[in-house]
């Protein structure tokens, strides 16, 4: 393996208003990963979020290395964001699709 492998990332929204943020690499699927993605994983970046009524979301995520900024909109069942790394400026448009995995209540 060359370190450079394909990677898919994962966010999950809380009734509360947090947000968790992970990535794994793409052999790793949703039933796998929800063992372990939960607010309690000292791996996972962690913010808060806010929705409006009209479908715009705003959060950054904290993690050791530093903070994400995102923006996007909600529509259907997909999410396009927009990031922004504080940690090395490095810009992104991912869109991402809502899912339910095994285990997820």
């Amino acid at each position: 393996m060359d370190g450079k492998g394909e990677s898919t990332s994962y966010l999950r929204f809380y009734p509360d208003g947090q947000v968790i943020q992970g990535s794994v690499l793409s052999s790793a699927n949703a039933g796998e990963v929800v063992s372990w993605f939960g607010k309690n994983s000292n791996v996972l970046s962690k913010g808060s979020y806010v929705l409006t009524p009209e479908g715009k979301l705003e959060f950054a995520t904290q993690s050791m290395m530093g903070e994400v900024s995102y923006q996007g909109s909600v529509a259907g069942n997909a999410l396009h964001l927009n990031s922004k790394s504080r940690i090395n400026g490095h810009e992104a448009e991912k869109d991402y699709e809502f899912m339910t995995a095994p285990g997820i209540q």
